[in-house]
């Protein structure tokens, strides 16, 4: 499959747009990691923010303080979750599941 050519002005408006993106995980990452905004909280109150909903479960959970990849990898394997999936595409059985195992962290 080829590349869509782009005027100059498209290129830009993606660059701009892939930046502030970028800037926006890396805020709610920092938001995470000084508690003004926790992981319950995200997998509640998803469909309000369109940032949040596009979120790997793995990054937010990599996100909170003590929890590396090897925690959060075997949290999602046992509850179910494949590591490509995100916020937005969590079953309603497996995101009660994920907030039952936060509930004892302080996050």
């Amino acid at each position: 499959m080829t590349m869509p050519i782009r005027t100059i002005e498209e290129r830009d408006a993606a660059l701009v747009a892939a930046r502030d993106v970028r800037r926006a995980r890396a805020q709610l990452r920092h938001d995470i990691k000084n508690g003004q905004v926790s992981v319950p909280e995200i997998l509640t109150a998803y469909e309000s923010n369109e940032g949040w909903a596009k979120v790997k479960v793995n990054w937010l959970l990599e996100s909170i303080p003590g929890m590396g990849q090897v925690k959060v990898a075997t949290l999602m394997d046992h509850l179910g979750i494949a590591p490509s999936r995100r916020v937005r595409g969590l079953g309603i059985h497996q995101r009660a599941a994920l907030l039952d195992s936060l509930e004892g962290r302080n996050v």
